[in-house]
């Protein structure tokens, strides 16, 4: 009796562990029916530009029977000889979508570059969970990327904004310059000018050689009298006997 209870027992354990191989044997099954890769759209060279918005497409294509819940997206820049070596870890993003079955989805990705340029290496990974949201772990990209400097336009509203900022500089520079070794001069020279008409002599002859007298510092009252004609005593006299 006791041995037929032993036996039923490890028929029992058996079972049981049978039974958790399955589940994790269907489990890979379902996780290895996902393709999730990363393409750069219009973009077959990887090339980042430093100081732009480089977008990079993350498909997740669940060709399971259950749905998927993409979680989380990060990247990582790395040496490009060296993918174990991070330079700089790139931006997270949250996502929360859910991917049904037998369904394909492009989920954009969009991350900046501040480089000398370069060739590095780009690793994006996909965080995502079953419908028992249990976690699980996928690299949408793995591969060399080139970093290289915008193309600068004379157009450039940045560029034109920086130049117009700069001429103001130097135009207030050079105000301030003329002004603090010019400015005096040139009062100077104004006042010496006006100095030197006021104190321009009066010509004494006219055009045809005339003595002219300089009658401007007589007062007009004076000027008045001396222009009246005088009457002599005796015109005086000899009218006032005639009345």
């Amino acid at each position: 009796m006791a041995k037929v209870q032993l036996w039923s027992s490890l028929l029992a354990i058996f079972l049981l562990v049978a039974t958790v191989f399955a589940q994790d044997a269907g489990k890979e099954a379902d996780v290895g029916a996902i393709d999730i890769y990363g393409e750069f759209p219009n973009n077959p060279f990887g090339i980042i530009v430093n100081g732009h918005k480089n977008k990079l497409n993350v498909y997740f294509d669940n060709q399971a029977d259950e749905t998927y819940t993409v979680n989380y997206i990060s990247g990582a820049l790395v040496k490009a000889d060296d993918f174990s070596t991070i330079v700089r870890n790139l931006s997270v993003y949250k996502y929360d979508l859910t991917i049904p079955a037998k369904q394909k989805v492009a989920i954009p990705y969009q991350f900046h570059s501040e480089f000398a340029p370069q060739d590095l290496g780009l690793t994006v990974i996909i965080d995502f969970s079953d419908s028992n949201k249990t976690p699980l772990r996928g690299i949408a990209y793995n591969g060399t990327v080139t970093v290289t400097d915008p193309e600068h336009s004379i157009f450039d509203v940045q560029l034109l904004f920086l130049y117009a900022v700069l001429a103001a500089i130097l135009a207030g520079v050079g105000y301030i310059i003329q002004q603090a070794f010019f400015g005096s001069a040139g009062k100077k020279s104004k006042k010496s000018k006006k100095t030197a008409e006021k104190a321009a002599p009066v010509k004494h002859r006219d055009e045809s050689g005339n003595l002219v007298l300089d009658e401007s510092w007589i007062p007009e009252q004076h000027l008045k009298k001396a222009s009246s004609p005088k009457q002599s005593p005796k015109t005086r006299k000899r009218t006032t006997r005639t009345k």
